[in-house]
């Protein structure tokens, strides 16, 4: 059935290649510091720059940006001083990902190449004029201090609502309405829209009539686009514009992404080249260059920094279309590291179905440290780094740290493609023959998947533009045909080409392809919510049994390590699928924004508001519209990735007649306020002007509107003062029999991924505190430190083994100066909350306060508390604490 159908029912001799061809040159000045910005509503989260390449720079450096952060958050190893550094280590999939252009017009070949390595001196980004795109009336409208804002006025993520630590969690596009103005997304910086919201579904108003109204202005976006409404376009799209000065290849790729259940694991890119130039441009070819390696792979032994170690170089990859594919040992030979493991059946009937997949997973390695079966790099306490064995004790013995399947997969290849709502009815160039090769590239693309050995970033086999000519690039993409799969284990870059194609001024092509993922977290036997609460995948991987069961052990969960490899065909068939329906999916609830504060016994409390109860689901009508029923509530005391545990859930009916859990409370006349601050001591209250400024200080702006009330709390008895928690409060629908033909859709529950807006405690987690009191503020109590003495190795004598200290029965306003042994003063900090009584003191290095900084050194330290208090302002408690390391 079509798609279309389906939605309406290596030697060299380098120098002659420098004297003929040229070597690229580095162009740093394409790939600036401040031009990343990131993607992260799924489960993966990764990092654009505006030109075409993504992620990281393959050069095995300390870099910020995520590539393919899966699962997405930190690694094993992040912190310093007590501190997490936001994206540095994150777990990656790739040493990053180039975006190459290639053309041979008259015999002349020439690339253009945006990564990963390095940048051509002809490659340019381009201007992104959002008002003449499909996407111009697409994203978040609401002022950035509304209190259910997802974002603030500059695009960046609402304070307190961020989950992953993703480096530039920001959307720099949305429609000028209202009178809430957008950003400029500039030329250096991809866009990144954001398509959801807190506490409503996305519209399925039409743009038109939204422009009729009012409601919209009028851009210049193509025609067709008037018709759809916000419901037909992704949660997430990440649109780079590029080009290159010398052929006037110009190209747009989009990026699309999800929060959905069933589709968070994989992004959907389509990739268009246009010719804008002059003349015709023969021979062109569009090339994906990866390194597929798992970063956290050899991160917990020692600093990987997208580096190779050899220890790690145990990798499969695999290619669907590869003549070798199906050989190989059986599921069980392969976990029991007695060889690479025999391809799926399933690979090669879609790859002959135009759906090629080239994908990467762990093998067992040979070296001299792993001398045990290593499949899935297990983690050994016995050589892991003394810092990470010490002070992050969650992690088990046998922590399976590369368990994923994860590749790259052929959506579409061949005109008419698919667009927002349905058939691209724009006219694009299919790709020719090349008589050179041994396939027919007008009916089967990729043209080439090549596998090239990579062991460290001056020591490779793949032609990389700074090392080879055009020429010899240009051969390799068009004649290189299907690399044959390695029987044995070890590190590769992968090219991906698709092409040739001939294009005359004005005409374009177009390619469609999807990152996907896979982990046997996600699979069916882990369906049960309550039992193994979502995301599943931290869990999984650290042997976490499920609520109620004794953690599992490397020996069970290992031999599960291939159904990440169903998994993944799973999510790579969903991606397809998702393509095919015009990129529409049934709408899960949307999110619920959580505050959060501490009662007067000292635990944590949350709150969230009912606002968005009533919202009705866009694809149906009348009372199967209002399918949203209740809440769940579920709760880490890990960290944020989980592992994550089941703890409540009621329906709205149940709040009504006050048949809540133990701990939940329902106040129908309180206005739900978010996480209080500096500008608002009790927090900003929600209002029901969305577009509209707040005030501030306390001082509420009329324009916002009337207060809506209507709060739910809940106690959580289980914290103690000073242990961290996160959470996540998510909406449940009702299910339906049906959705848009295509059958029926079981029970859905909010985004259940670690990015923005869907789980609650940051990098530290939320952590209760002793509230403030007056006999507090007199200084009348006697100032404590905990714990004390501090004990780097002790369970009884840290929070969770990190370098966190407490400062308790504090006055509400004072200031703390520490001493050393020989009287200097080498920090001052200060609590500023009355509602507070008590401050964290995370060890910095002295005179070193940054998240560089490592812990104090062990002895004996002096405190001073200074009240700023009225009444006790002035006077003055002192003491002593010690750290033992």
């Amino acid at each position: 059935m079509s798609k279309k159908l389906w939605f309406y029912a290596s030697g060299f001799f380098a120098g002659v290649g420098m004297c003929l061809a040229g070597l690229v040159t580095q162009a740093q000045a394409q790939w600036p510091g401040n031009a990343r910005i990131s993607m992260s509503r799924g489960q993966i989260g990764h990092t654009l720059h505006n030109p075409g390449m993504t992620g990281k720079k393959d050069n095995e450096t300390k870099l910020a940006q995520s590539s393919f952060s899966y699962p997405q958050g930190r690694n094993i190893k992040v912190y310093s001083g007590g501190s997490e550094r936001e994206g540095w280590n994150a777990k990656s999939n790739t040493g990053g990902e180039g975006f190459w252009v290639l053309s041979n017009t008259g015999g002349s070949p020439h690339g253009t190449y945006a990564g990963p390595r390095i940048t051509s001196s002809d490659l340019i980004g381009r201007p992104h004029d959002m008002t003449q795109m499909p996407e111009a009336y697409v994203g978040v409208v609401e002022d950035g201090s509304w209190a259910m804002a997802i974002r603030r006025d500059s695009g960046r993520d609402a304070p307190n609502i961020y989950g992953s630590t993703v480096a530039d969690r920001i959307t720099n596009w949305w429609p000028e309405a209202h009178g809430v103005a957008p950003v400029s997304p500039g030329t250096n910086r991809a866009v990144v829209i954001w398509n959801f919201r807190f506490g409503r579904y996305n519209s399925n108003a039409s743009f038109a009539d939204r422009i009729g109204s009012g409601d919209l202005p009028q851009y210049s976006a193509p025609s067709w686009v008037e018709s759809l409404s916000e419901d037909d376009f992704p949660e997430l799209i990440g649109i780079q514009e590029g080009g290159s000065s010398a052929t006037g290849l110009e190209w747009t790729r989009k990026w699309f992404s999800t929060a959905h259940p069933d589709h968070d694991e994989y992004f959907v890119v389509d990739n268009e080249v246009v010719n804008n130039s002059g003349s015709t441009v023969e021979g062109v070819y569009i090339t994906f260059a990866n390194r597929f390696h798992a970063g956290q792979a050899s991160g917990w032994r020692q600093t990987s920094w997208n580096h190779p170690r050899d220890y790690t170089r145990d990798d499969y990859y695999r290619n669907t279309l590869a003549a070798n594919y199906l050989n190989g040992v059986s599921r069980g030979d392969y976990t029991s590291a007695l060889g690479r493991s025999a391809g799926l059946q399933r690979g090669v009937d879609l790859a002959n179905d135009g759906h090629f997949m080239t994908y990467y997973h762990d093998g067992d390695s040979d070296h001299i440290s792993n001398l045990i079966n290593d499949i899935g790099d297990p983690y050994r306490y016995s050589i892991a780094r003394e810092r990470y064995t010490r002070e992050q004790t969650w992690v088990r013995e046998g922590m399976i740290q590369h368990g994923q399947y994860f590749g790259l997969g052929t959506v579409d290849a061949f005109p008419p493609f698919m667009r927002y709502g349905g058939v691209d009815d724009a006219m694009y160039v299919a790709p020719h023959d090349n008589p050179a090769t041994g396939h027919d590239e007008s009916m089967q693309q990729p043209a080439s998947v090549l596998f090239h050995g990579y062991r460290s970033r001056s020591d490779f086999d793949y032609p990389s533009p700074d090392r080879v000519g055009d020429g010899q690039i240009y051969d390799a993409v068009a004649n290189g045909g299907y690399t044959a799969e390695n029987e044995t284990p070890g590190h590769y870059t992968t090219l991906v080409s698709y092409g040739p194609y001939t294009l005359a001024p004005g005409e374009k092509a177009k390619v469609v392809v999807a990152y996907v993922v896979g982990l046997a977290a996600d699979h069916a036997k882990y369906s049960d919510y309550k039992k193994y609460a979502q995301p599943f995948n931290m869990g999984w991987m650290n042997h976490y049994g499920g609520l109620g069961s004794e953690a599992t052990k490397l020996a069970d969960r290992q031999p599960e390590i291939p159904l990440g490899e169903d998994v993944m065909f799973d999510h790579f068939e969903n991606a397809i699928q998702w393509y095919n329906w015009g990129y529409a999916l049934p709408n899960q609830p949307p999110n619920t924004k959580v505050a959060w504060d501490s009662n007067l016994q000292g635990k944590t409390q949350i709150r969230w508001s009912t606002f968005g109860e009533g919202a009705m689901d866009p694809d149906y009508s009348g009372a199967e519209a209002q399918d949203l029923r209740g809440y769940r509530i579920y709760r880490s005391n890990v960290e944020y990735q989980g592992e994550w545990e089941y703890v409540s859930e009621f329906s709205f009916e149940d709040a009504r007649a006050g048949n809540l859990p133990t701990g939940v409370s329902y106040d129908p006349s309180r206005t739900w306020t978010t996480v209080k601050s500096g500008s608002w001591p009790t927090g900003i209250p929600l209002t029901t002007n969305q577009y509209a400024d707040v005030g501030e200080h306390g001082a509420l702006n009329p324009a916002a509107g009337a207060e809506i009330p209507g709060t739910y709390l809940f106690d959580d008895q289980g914290t103690n003062a000073g242990f961290p928690n996160w959470y996540s409060v998510r909406m449940y629908d009702s299910g339906h029999g049906d959705w848009n033909g295509a059958g029926g859709v079981d029970v859905l529950e909010a985004s259940q991924s670690t990015s923005l807006g869907s789980v609650y405690g940051g990098i530290r987690g939320i952590v209760p505190v002793v509230p403030g009191a007056a006999v507090f503020d007199r200084l009348e109590e006697q100032v404590r430190v905990v714990p004390n003495p501090f004990k780097v190795d002790s369970d009884l004598h840290t929070y969770n083994r990190q370098q966190n200290m407490r400062f308790t029965n504090l006055p509400g306003r004072c200031q703390i100066d520490l001493y050393d042994v020989t009287g200097q003063r080498i920090w001052t900090f200060y609590n500023q909350d009355p509602l507070r009584g008590e401050v964290t003191y995370i060890q910095l290095a002295e005179n070193r306060p940054s998240n560089f900084g490592e812990a104090m050194f062990p002895g004996i330290y002096f405190w001073k508390v200074t009240s700023l208090m009225p009444g006790s302002e002035g006077k003055t408690q002192t003491g002593t604490f010690v750290i033992i390391k």
